[in-house]
């Protein structure tokens, strides 16, 4: 049985970048970041709540998914959907009067903190070309 996110799990990532080489296709974009923690051993954020099964030591499932691809010569561009909060992690930017399963995304600290874990995304990576930070939730646009 695969882990949520699927991206996590090395046979799931196997697979899907076979089967995206094969299909000629040669970008792969992850969404790492669904406001429920990170799938990436990170200094800022608590591991994904759906991962909570999944030891955080030893593996990086981030930086797996990233040398596969590459070793493949697939592109991967990890994806942040910054307003969407899945869990109860950092109760402070989702105060009564945040949009329910929304953080706060006028929260300087809030945007700090998003500023600093793709930042670290970039240090993990060091090579990508983007990162997509989903500019159809309409806080991201504004």
């Amino acid at each position: 049985m695969a882990i949520f996110p699927y991206w996590a799990d090395k046979e799931y990532v196997d697979r899907t970048l076979e089967r995206i080489k094969s299909t000629g296709f040669n970008v792969y974009m992850p969404t790492v970041w669904q406001g429920r923690g990170t799938a990436w051993p990170s200094r800022h954020a608590p591991w994904d709540t759906q991962l909570k099964d999944q030891p955080k030591t030893n593996f990086d499932p981030l930086k797996y998914l990233i040398d596969k691809a590459h070793q493949m010569g697939i592109e991967v561009h990890p994806w942040f959907t910054l307003t969407l909060r899945q869990s109860d992690i950092f109760p402070e930017f989702a105060l009564p009067g945040t949009p329910n399963r929304a953080f706060d995304v006028h929260n300087a600290e809030f945007r700090k903190l998003m500023a600093t874990l793709v930042a670290e995304v970039v240090r993990i990576t060091m090579s990508m070309v983007s990162i997509g930070l989903c500019p159809g939730h309409r806080p991201v646009r504004e």
